[in-house]
């Protein structure tokens, strides 16, 4: 929706191919930050996890979590 939402409102008026190099710049970079964010948040957390008892705490807090938002969501 992002992306139609952007073509949509920079794509018009003159330089519709330099606008669209500049949005699949923007996108592209976005994407590929927040992709080696994500994997390095998750390799530095699998470390964490497997001292003591941890995993089962995250595993508990993660539950709980994911039922509460069933929960919000079945009562909006």
């Amino acid at each position: 929706m992002l992306t139609a939402a952007t073509a949509g409102a920079f794509m018009v008026g003159e330089g519709p191919l330099a606008r669209a190099a500049w949005a699949i710049g923007i996108f592209g970079f976005a994407c590929l930050a927040s992709i080696v964010l994500y994997a390095a948040i998750g390799a530095s957390l699998r470390d964490w996890l497997t001292r003591g008892s941890r995993l089962r705490v995250f595993n508990v807090a993660m539950g709980v979590s994911l039922a509460m938002t069933a929960i919000w969501m079945m009562l909006r």
